[in-house]
């Protein structure tokens, strides 16, 4: 939303229990030229961010593994660090001998999820407990179902017995042996909805309730199917088969339209945006926020075709993190810009909030045209959440797809909605840079560049990750459009054990934005 992980998603990770180590090798505690000092250093996934005090100046850098961009990173080792360009040329040849006489001592792991989902919600290990659920919930109802098997099989032998001899008898009736077969295909689907609410839950850690609920799931729908293979184990197997197909295609065709939801009309953009009053946060690593979402079925507040005279307007397009889940209206990334740019221009400026969670690059390319031809703004800034939004499925796709029968609405049928959205995202959503997802990118650039024509808004593109060379370098050929970038990830910049940005984080982004944009000189005046 889609659909979703850390800025810079990594092949390898630094497990928990090195930070001590980190920290010295950072500098902690030493002397260092230039008379700085470690301020701060967090550890995310595959990445080291540090800030220095030197002086009165603040300088930060980023520690990353070999694989970033050698042409704007200095190679220490099997670590790449990446500067700001402010940092004392002492201190840069320290920490490069820091890092090189040290590195090896860091103990490299795999991410235990590396998957950014177009669900709401980025997927992360959780914290303490929260990080053997998942898996607890897993054993434990694989043991219960197994062991309610087992006790069945064992104290029910004759019932079994008496059940296959009535259903061979030629007095069973065609109606019971329907029913077997319908108990049969209801048994297999409960079995089916268990494992989509279980793979929901394990890759999105979202409830304890689903954990307990997954496992009850499978033992009813087990106990149904059995006592539906008991009663057609004495009908012929020709017999039994044409009922299996009769009613397994009925159960699921039944199933599959009721199972439809209903149309939405298409808002701005062609895009599907079915909220509309209040909706409270349900995942469980984010604070409980109540979002209020206005008639267009954007985050609140309400706006109009155009703003009101002397005012300024800009738009932001992107996904959960634009929209700002997890945090209050007011630690959105369009309320924190638009106080910033309120006070850098000393004019009123109005900051539309289009974010869409789950949308991806497409959806962004499909909003910016309608935005830019029918809300009258003056920049839009296009923000890029990579490589999630490289991808061709987004949860505008799905919501598309759920409308008609298909194959992912008749897996949201089996399975549920969640399962099946999280199977979809699992199989197509990018988690790396690919040639598909790159060339994907160059033909919403092509598409884009071909939007913009005057008197079309300003463009900027804003990428929540500190480097991306493959897709600059596709961006730049968009025309009389900026990019911008954080140089460096502050620890407090993302709601912790979650990945969207806090409200402190928006705060530090929407600084970054308005100093951009106010260096491009596009909001001085009329």
């Amino acid at each position: 939303m889609s659909g979703v992980a850390d800025p810079v998603p990594r092949a390898a990770v630094l497990p928990p229990g090195q930070e001590e180590f980190v920290a010295e090798l950072v500098g902690r505690g030493a002397v260092l030229p230039a008379g700085c000092r470690l301020e701060a250093a967090a550890i995310r996934q595959g990445d080291i961010m540090v800030r220095y005090r030197c002086g009165d100046q603040e300088v930060g850098a980023t520690i990353t593994l070999d694989d970033a961009d050698p042409s704007s990173s200095i190679p220490a080792g099997r670590l790449l660090l990446r500067p700001d360009p402010s940092m004392p040329p002492a201190l840069v040849v320290t920490l490069e001998g820091r890092l090189k006489g040290g590195q090896q001592r860091l103990a490299w792991g795999r991410p235990r999820d590396m998957s950014t989902t177009s669900r709401e919600g980025d997927h992360h290990s959780g914290e303490g407990w929260g990080r053997w659920l998942p898996g607890a919930g897993v054993a434990l109802g694989l043991a219960a179902m197994l062991g309610v098997v087992a006790l069945v099989a064992l104290a029910s032998r004759r019932w079994w017995r008496r059940a296959a001899g009535s259903a061979a008898g030629p007095e069973r009736s065609t109606a019971v042996v329907a029913g077997a077969a319908l108990a049969l295909a209801a048994g297999a689907h409960a079995l089916l909805r268990g494992t989509g609410l279980m793979l929901g839950a394990v890759v999105g850690q979202d409830s304890a309730l689903i954990l307990a609920l997954a496992p009850l799931l499978w033992l009813a729908g087990l106990a149904v199917a059995l006592v539906g293979v008991a009663l057609l184990r004495g009908v012929g197997a020709l017999r039994r088969s044409a009922w299996m197909v009769v009613v397994g295609t009925a159960y699921v065709t039944a199933g599959l339209l009721i199972s439809l939801p209903p149309v939405v009309a298409p808002g701005l953009g062609g895009l599907l945006l079915p909220f509309r009053g209040s909706q409270q946060e349900q995942g469980t690593r984010r604070p409980k926020v109540t979002y209020h979402f206005n008639e267009r079925g954007f985050r609140e507040p309400e706006f109009g075709p155009r703003p009101a005279p002397g005012v300024r307007r800009v738009i932001l397009i992107g996904d959960s993190y634009v929209f700002g889940s997890g945090v209050p209206l007011e630690g959105t990334l369009s309320s924190q810009l638009a106080r910033a740019l309120a006070r850098r221009t000393g004019s009123p400026v109005e900051v539309l909030n289009l974010g869409v969670p789950g949308s991806n690059l497409a959806s962004y390319v499909d909003l910016y045209e309608a935005a830019a031809a029918q809300l009258a703004p003056d920049v839009v800034v296009i923000c890029l959440t990579l490589p999630n939004d490289l991808s061709r499925w987004d949860v505008q796709v799905a919501r598309r797809e759920a409308l008609r029968p298909g194959l992912f609405s008749l897996a949201r049928f089996l399975m549920g909605g969640t399962g099946a959205q999280v199977a979809w995202d699992l199989a197509l959503l990018e988690r790396r840079e690919t040639r598909e997802g790159l060339a994907h990118l160059r033909d919403q650039v092509a598409r884009l560049g071909r939007l913009r024509k005057e008197p079309w808004p300003r463009l900027l593109i804003f990428r929540y990750t500190p480097k991306a060379a493959a897709v600059d370098e596709v961006l730049r050929s968009l025309p009389d459009a900026a990019m911008e970038a954080p140089a460096l990830f502050r620890e407090d910049d993302f709601i912790p054990g979650d990945g969207h940005p806090s409200a402190k984080g928006n705060e530090n982004f929407a600084a970054l934005l308005a100093e951009r944009l106010g260096r491009e000189g596009w909001l001085a005046g009329p």
